[in-house]
């Protein structure tokens, strides 16, 4: 499975294997022998792939079907979406202005008659 994976996500990215060879740090044939199955990649390699086409290993492996890396939040931003998604509609509504607020401020500053 890892073969074929490999072997789809490099022609999909329109890559020669000695695109990804040079990427890897390895030579051609040892990625060859990757994607015709001779030899598996190490867990080094594996990882770099993954990161490197934004998925996962298990979707390398052949353990999931679905490529996309699940979304992570840290713990404070998880919890800050978990108090959203309880509060009412209301509170919602003022938390999202609070937000478009703050990013026009980051972006572009305080008003020139605000008090920084």
């Amino acid at each position: 499975m890892v073969a074929a994976r490999l072997t789809l996500l490099r022609k999909n990215h329109e890559l020669s294997q000695q695109d990804l060879a040079v990427y890897l740090h390895v030579s051609r044939s040892a990625y060859s022998a990757y994607e015709t199955g001779r030899r598996s990649p190490p867990l080094d390699i594996l990882l770099r792939l993954a990161a490197f086409y934004d998925t996962t290993t298990d979707y390398l492996l052949g353990l999931s079907d679905d490529p996309l890396r699940p979304l992570t939040l840290d713990p404070l931003c998880r919890a800050v979406a978990e108090d959203y998604l309880r509060a009412e509609s209301r509170v919602r509504s003022q938390l999202y202005e609070q937000h478009l607020l703050v990013r026009e401020l980051i972006r572009f500053g305080p008003p020139p008659d605000s008090p920084e």
